[in-house]
């Protein structure tokens, strides 16, 4: 059972964070060729898409939730779309009825499927997603031996928690051989509590072909996902044997990535494998690698890079799990089979790389209790010294644009730097945001020619402390009231300028009011603009201004 849970939590736990492996959670049905079937599904989100493969339109009804039947005929009357549809490379017929306004409710539905299996789904958007893991640490199953099934649900790139998950074992024919409820508990066979990944065993006696029904039920919505199950004896084909090798891609002596070549005790044929593996340092921390390959004559390798080799710590430094996969198949795995021994000081470190944000404060400039800017240290470590650019944002909680900050020449040192941020203060409280903040796209590069590849865009650097809008100027403040904060801070003739200018705005508000409305944003983004350069102007005012007006203040 143990191993079991390893490859459940290796194989599926990158599924709760990547979207790229999960599939929107849909209420599926099998019909047999030539039945009629009745049956029930829920929709939760009024824009909703229902598909009948393999059947004709007037093959198809849906059952509102009032019991209102609808047809081709009818459905445009109850703001559905009802399409028809043949492919004429196969013959294939689809009939689509969708609907952004669909009631919310329990549906029923009756298919007549033509002389060919079909299949009815249901998909809301938006909805929760999933991906599903079958096998066991032989084969994807084998007679008579336990093997996993198991689901990651996600709603939002999140773990989707407190679902109600079972899954039913079907023959060819379609009886029922066991039914299990699937648990995110952490008690075996689930691995980890609170992780989205919903777990169970089970066994079947004989060879054959099978399938998995799972049915869900989570906030609401409601999935029917059925899967096949492949059950026969098999071989794994990893000897436990392996090569390992030190990779020096530019001749430096230092080492880009460590290569591992597992030896094989059988032939594979040239579908797709992926052999992952799982490096394991003497305080428990890891780093894994898989590759994809598609031809037999490939060995099943993978690298470890110099950047992912840096994570681990104190030797030895084991091979705690290889295992391999024949497309979506498991064909097993084995664990702990041997050390290597890589010296970190000769490990290849990045030209250039931003660790995070190490630091952050408030600054109050006027002693008033508000910050007028919000400081945010961060370490780059660089191996070529000279004048660098930089430009990044701020984002608040709800990842909304708060701020940004640039500097066109910087010189960073070799080694490790620390760089400060400057966000204003007024652009956090215009905005309405609340930390902790995140500093994010964030671009470097040097003001100079160089051989190594000392530049970098990062999405995400790092998070700030925690802090409120009220902690910052112009939080909760109209743009007038900013304009003339920002006019009093500033140099005489920008603060003179700035409040003939609003006093003027102020007054043609009066007959001309949507005017002056865009006069004022055009001030404020002026003002806005000079309270972060700094800089005054030309004595003369700007480009177009009428003659200053004395004593404005």
């Amino acid at each position: 059972m143990k191993k079991i849970i390893l490859l459940i939590g290796l194989m599926l736990a990158s599924t709760v964070t990547g979207a790229a492996s999960m599939l929107p959670l849909v209420q599926s049905f099998h019909i047999p060729s030539g039945a009629v079937v009745q049956d029930n599904f829920h929709v939760e989100n009024r824009s909703v898409n229902m598909m009948a493969v393999n059947v004709e339109s007037n093959g198809l009804t849906i059952l509102l939730p009032d019991g209102t039947a609808i047809d081709e005929s009818n459905a445009a009357s109850y703001a559905f779309t009802w399409t028809n549809s043949e492919n004429p490379s196969n013959g294939v017929n689809t009939v689509s009825v969708t609907s952004e306004d669909a009631p919310v409710g329990d549906y029923g539905f009756i298919v007549s499927s033509d002389s060919n299996a079909s299949v009815f789904s249901v998909t809301e958007t938006p909805s929760p997603s999933f991906s599903t893991f079958i096998g066991s640490e032989q084969s994807t199953a084998e007679p008579g031996r336990y093997f996993a099934i198991a689901m990651a649900l996600t709603n939002s790139g999140s773990p989707a928690l407190g679902a109600t998950i079972s899954a039913e074992i079907l023959d060819d024919d379609g009886l029922v051989l066991d039914t299990l409820q699937l648990a995110d508990d952490g008690t075996a066979p689930d691995s980890r509590q609170n992780d989205g990944v919903y777990t169970a065993v089970s066994a079947v006696a004989q060879e054959g072909k099978y399938s998995v029904r799972y049915v869900v039920e989570w906030s609401g919505h409601k999935g029917r996902v059925v899967k096949p199950l492949r059950v026969s004896s098999s071989t794994f084909g990893l000897t436990g044997e392996f090569d390992s090798e030190t990779v020096d891609v530019n001749g430096n002596g230092l080492v880009d990535s460590l290569k591992l070549t597992f030896i094989e005790s059988q032939e594979r044929d040239n579908a797709e494998h992926t052999i992952t593996a799982r490096l394991t340092d003497a305080d428990g921390q890891t780093i894994d690698a898989a590759r994809a390959v598609y031809s037999s004559n490939e060995p099943l390798s993978v690298e470890f890079s110099a950047e992912s080799l840096k994570k681990l710590g104190e030797h030895p430094w084991t091979i705690s799990f290889v295992g391999l996969m024949r497309i979506a198949e498991p064909l097993g795995y084995l664990t702990d089979i041997g050390t290597v021994n890589v010296d970190p000081s000769v490990i290849e470190s990045p030209a250039l790389t931003v660790t995070g944000v190490i630091s952050d404060r408030g600054i109050d400039e006027n002693d008033d209790g508000i910050f007028e800017k919000l400081e945010v240290s961060v370490e780059i470590i660089t191996r070529e010294a000279g004048y660098y650019g930089l430009s990044t944002d701020l984002r608040g909680s709800e990842n909304e644009l708060v701020s940004d900050d640039g500097k066109a020449s910087i010189y960073l040192s070799t080694g490790s730097n620390t760089v400060t941020l400057s966000f204003l203060g007024s652009d956090i409280g215009g905005v309405g945001a609340s930390g902790p903040f995140k500093v994010t796209n964030f671009l470097i590069y040097p003001n100079f020619n160089s051989g190594e590849n000392v530049a970098g865009l990062m999405d995400y650097v790092g998070d700030t402390s925690g802090y409120s809008c009220s902690q910052f100027v112009g939080c909760g403040s109209d743009m007038q009231a900013e304009i003339r904060r920002i006019a009093l801070a500033l140099c005489t003739v920008h603060k003179k300028q700035l409040l003939a200018k609003l006093k003027q705005i102020e007054g043609m508000a009066r007959g001309k009011p949507e005017v002056a409305d865009h006069q004022m944003q055009g001030l404020y983004t002026r003002a806005k603009a000079l309270e972060k350069s700094g800089s005054c102007p030309p004595a003369t005012g700007w480009k177009g201004d009428r003659p200053l007006v004395k004593n404005a203040d």
